[in-house]
């Protein structure tokens, strides 16, 4: 998500609503064996492109609005609704916090 502040007093914040999510290219693990596993806790783009599930079509990226439509697929959309308020909500107290 892009933000851009054009004032602190008072506080004026855009949010753009076309950003993306960067993702890693393999399903988190908890064993102590992948531990070294890049490719499950990076998704640094340049290191995601080496791995075998690399997905050459959007690369490990989705847009905003179809992370938005999986999210409600999954979990409805009330709960994504209260995800992406909190999200703004984050973004409203670190620059606060500034």
């Amino acid at each position: 998500m892009y933000v851009l502040v054009t004032c602190y007093r008072p506080l004026k914040v855009y949010i753009y609503k076309l950003g993306f999510g960067r993702f890693c290219t393999e399903k988190f693990s908890n064993d102590p064996k992948e531990l070294t596993n890049k490719f499950m806790h990076l998704a640094n783009a340049s290191i995601a492109k080496a791995a075998s599930s690399y997905n050459d079509n959007h690369g490990s990226k989705w847009s905003i609005n179809n992370l938005r439509f999986y999210m409600e697929q999954v979990h409805g959309k009330a709960g994504v609704d209260k995800c992406f308020d909190e999200i703004n909500n984050i973004i409203y107290i670190s620059l606060k916090s500034v």
